[in-house]
């Protein structure tokens, strides 16, 4: 063997008396509380973002339909805040933030703000009632 020395183990017993654990103790199978929050309706869900905003190939902010800003390097707590339609202060927080930073906006799919939303669904209802 070649640089490789062999290595013996000792192995001490181990004295201290093993304790029980009440099956109740067992955290890996307890069913989830009924009151438990559905992470798909949290604000900050990949489902409810509304844009990302990016500089240098890096994302500075992520906003979401409900006005929410997460952002790695604190730019949240310079915006202004809003009163209103979420969809409306999540479309001028992603302005606020592109303009002051210099970045670039990619909105997600399906952002919408509420009078393109009102827009779409008017569209939907009137061609629907077109081919009845």
């Amino acid at each position: 063997m070649s640089g490789i020395s062999p290595v013996t183990l000792n192995l001490v017993p181990i004295t201290a008396p093993l304790t029980k654990i009440s099956p109740d103790a067992n955290l890996l199978n307890r069913p989830e509380p009924d009151n438990a929050p559905d992470p798909s309706n949290a604000d900050n869900a990949l489902g409810n973002l509304y844009a990302t905003i990016a500089k240098d190939g890096q994302v500075i902010a992520k906003v979401y339909k409900s006005g929410i800003v997460e952002s790695p390097n604190g730019i949240a707590r310079t915006l202004t805040t809003g009163d209103g339609d979420p969809l409306d202060i999540a479309k001028a927080r992603t302005a606020e933030i592109a303009e002051s930073s210099g970045g670039t906006v990619e909105y997600a799919r399906g952002a919408r703000t509420g009078a393109s939303a009102a827009a779409a669904q008017t569209l939907f209802l009137t061609q629907m009632l077109a081919n009845m």
